[in-house]
């Protein structure tokens, strides 16, 4: 198990102190921050407050502390919204933190995709992100798989070239709150599209990368 800390209001400049607290008084457990619910379609728009973003000011003393330990940051930032799905509004916002902080470890959950957020040659732009910034990793989670990545159960080849290019910065993940007795059947769908990898990038896809991206911290430890 490699536990993530969150639970922290990523608008609140603050938060960092709760980050700290909680990883001094357990140090030897925690392997990363997040998931952080920054942009995220519907939840957005029913939070009150500040909009919490990749590049809001009250994360920069967090990622600061993930640089310094070494820890990994999950994050859900949609690159767009619903209502501008033609093309990635809300990209800048992520890329100021990766640039502002390149030696941290940032992990893209779904690769910044949510309901009803889309944008042209997504694919390319995940290219250039991991092309970019040489710590990005993103997960294949959710709806990106089924929606964009594997459409009605068929693999695209875009997506099979970058996932054999990158396979040591890409992980799965099943995105499962509570119902963690659906484990099996949601990892099971990936299995089209895993049979069409060959078998160094499979495993790095299934287990090798979450292992150096989560387990990095402990192995130091």
């Amino acid at each position: 198990l490699y536990p993530l800390m969150c639970g922290f209001n990523p608008t609140d400049k603050l938060a960092v102190r709760d980050v700290k607290r909680l990883y001094e008084r357990y140090p030897d457990v925690w392997c990363g921050i997040g998931e952080l619910l920054l942009r995220h379609d519907d939840l957005t728009a029913l939070t009150y407050g500040e909009t919490a973003r990749a590049n809001h000011r009250a994360l920069w003393p967090i990622y600061e502390f993930a640089q310094e330990r070494d820890l990994p940051v999950l994050m859900h930032q949609n690159v767009t919204s619903v209502s501008k799905s033609d093309h990635p509004v809300y990209l800048y916002e992520l890329e100021e933190a990766l640039r502002d902080f390149p030696r941290c470890r940032f992990v893209l959950a779904h690769c910044g995709i949510s309901r009803r957020v889309n944008v042209p040659f997504y694919h390319q732009m995940v290219q250039r992100l991991l092309d970019q910034y040489p710590h990005v990793v993103v997960d294949y989670s959710w709806i990106i798989f089924d929606e964009i990545i594997c459409p009605g159960g068929q693999p695209q080849e875009a997506w099979l070239e970058l996932t054999e290019r990158y396979s040591e910065r890409i992980c799965l993940g099943s995105d499962l709150v509570t119902r963690f007795e659906r484990l099996g059947p949601e990892l099971q769908r990936y299995d089209v599209f895993l049979d069409e990898l060959s078998e160094p990038a499979r495993a790095n896809v299934c287990w090798h990368t979450a292992e150096r991206v989560y387990g990095a911290h402990k192995a130091k430890a």
